[in-house]
């Protein structure tokens, strides 16, 4: 009986109601216009001049994979839930090479498969992450310290860029969630033994890519390393279903 009678107010051509449904139509109206009008562009910057990543945008860059090299990045994760890449170079279906974290240890793939290491990160924390990839062998470092020694990286595939904030350019998932103060892309092997890391990533005559918080315009992050290796800043919403994770514990040598 209350419903009848609730129908029977609604269908009432008063003014009032005659309101009350075009209110929501409103509003649905005016928040579509909002975005249309006023879209949301460019890299979102975070406290201390870092880099904000949403799980939903990434950067682009113009670097092809290449070894030996040495991935690092300063990184604040806002949740450490399933696999996340910090700067990656997968193509779909198969390895690349790559730095990340899976189920909140810091994580690494080296073409030839995957590996974690046994440090926990912590979630709100800022922690420096590190991986070096040789033809001899691969190293992960946590805040300096060398978690895990594993298997060498061959090197195959030509034309494979790296991403900053996600897996791959062909794989969008996986993606960042949190503050990134700055990540740079070496050529050689950067660190070997532990090591105290720099508070500030500078760049050197090694250092192919250099992103950092306090250089964004619009939707152009720009490179520090003075190689004009600029990054874009773009929207990468899932295009297709998740690669099947890899089963972890690869034999390793220790550190």
């Amino acid at each position: 009986q209350m419903a009848s009678e609730l129908r029977k107010t609604l269908d009432r051509p008063t003014k009032r109601n005659r309101w009350l449904w075009t209110m929501p139509v409103l509003l649905i109206l005016g928040g579509l216009g909002t975005s249309w009008l006023w879209p949301r562009k460019g890299v979102v910057a975070h406290e201390a001049g870092s880099i904000h990543f949403d799980g939903e945008h990434r950067i682009v860059t113009p670097v092809d994979r290449f070894m030996p090299s040495t991935l690092e990045a300063w990184v604040k994760p806002e949740d450490l839930v399933g696999t996340q890449f910090f700067v990656s170079s997968d193509s779909y279906g198969e390895y690349g090479l790559g730095l990340g974290v899976h189920g909140g240890l810091p994580h690494a793939i080296f073409l030839s498969g995957a590996d974690v290491g046994r440090q926990p990160m912590i979630v709100g924390q800022w922690s420096h992450v590190a991986v070096v990839f040789s033809p001899t062998e691969s190293r992960l470092y946590l805040n300096g310290k060398r978690l895990w020694t594993g298997p060498e990286s061959e090197m195959f595939g030509e034309g494979i860029p790296y991403v900053v904030g996600g897996v791959g350019l062909d794989s969008r998932v996986f993606q960042f969630k949190g503050g990134m103060k700055a990540v740079r892309i070496s050529e050689g092997e950067r660190y070997g033994d532990d090591f105290t890391p720099a508070e500030a990533l500078e760049p050197d005559e090694t250092t192919v890519l250099l992103y950092d918080g306090n250089h964004l315009e619009g939707q152009r992050v720009i490179d520090q390393s003075g190689r004009g290796n600029h990054g874009k800043w773009e929207l990468s919403l899932p295009s297709m279903p998740p690669p099947t994770l890899p089963k972890y514990g690869i034999p390793s040598r220790s550190p």
